[in-house]
């Protein structure tokens, strides 16, 4: 046996390959604890194959585990190493994914897309999301279509998983790039309907001409948010000082 032993893990949503994404994907979908999460993902992530024995001493705060790798290398950790290996894995707990690996053949941050296609996917995708309890292959096929995928199999558990944690950090990625238009809610703020979404931004960009909307509907995704970030930003700028006469 050999006690030494190159273990790499990721340290943040962008470094995962696509295999561990998948990994993230199937181990959400377990019922697991917290910390039985984070050993799992540190099983995958280090391709552990299985744990040989466990030797704890009697306060059980110290002691150590045998494992053994997918080459058939057998190596000990001992527990405080085990916790810092899980607690460098919080990230997929704790942090929102942004910009991450990309389970589909749609460009990474659609810098193809229209406008008007991202709506009509992100209102399927965000359906998807939440109705966690229910299971939605043709819907996220539809949303993927809609954005120019060629053949995603939406009808694996866990491709289904791997796209909406993408989908999340597509999301994350407009939030940074157009902060004013993807405002984090505050946990008070009134829901507002897909629809009405849509008829503001057409009122904040149309000139009161709706015969625009179209046009819209047709513009690049992220020259219609960076003008609307642009127009919001401005009004913000106006507000202000306004009060400042007051």
């Amino acid at each position: 046996m050999n006690d030494r032993i190159d273990l790499k893990a990721p340290k943040r949503w962008k470094d995962l390959t696509l295999d561990q994404l998948r990994a993230v994907a199937e181990t959400m979908r377990l019922t697991l604890t917290r910390e039985e999460v984070l050993f799992v993902l540190f099983c995958r992530f280090c391709k552990v194959k299985k744990v040989i024995a466990t030797v704890r001493h009697i306060d059980k705060k110290e002691g150590f585990d045998l494992f053994e790798d997918e080459n058939g290398k057998r190596f000990t950790l001992d527990t405080w190493q085990i916790a810092d290996f899980c607690k460098r894995l919080e990230f997929v707990l704790d942090e929102t994914p942004c910009d991450i690996a990309n389970p589909t053949t749609i460009d990474r941050h659609l810098m193809k897309a229209t406008f008007g296609q991202y709506f009509r996917a992100n209102d399927l995708l965000t359906e998807c999301s939440s109705r966690q309890d229910d299971y939605l292959p043709g819907q996220m096929k539809q949303a993927l279509e809609i954005l120019g995928d060629s053949g995603t199999d939406c009808n694996d558990m866990a491709t289904y998983g791997m796209v909406l944690l993408w989908w999340h950090g597509v999301t994350e990625v407009f939030r940074l790039r157009y902060p004013n238009v993807f405002q984090q809610d505050d946990g008070e703020s009134k829901k507002v309907s897909s629809f009405d979404t849509l008829q503001n931004i057409y009122l904040m960009l149309n000139d009161d001409d709706p015969t625009k909307n179209a046009e819209l509907n047709d513009c690049n995704v992220h020259d219609v948010f960076s003008a609307l970030d642009n127009k919001i930003r401005k009004m913000k700028i106006e507000a202000e000082q306004l009060k400042k006469l007051k």
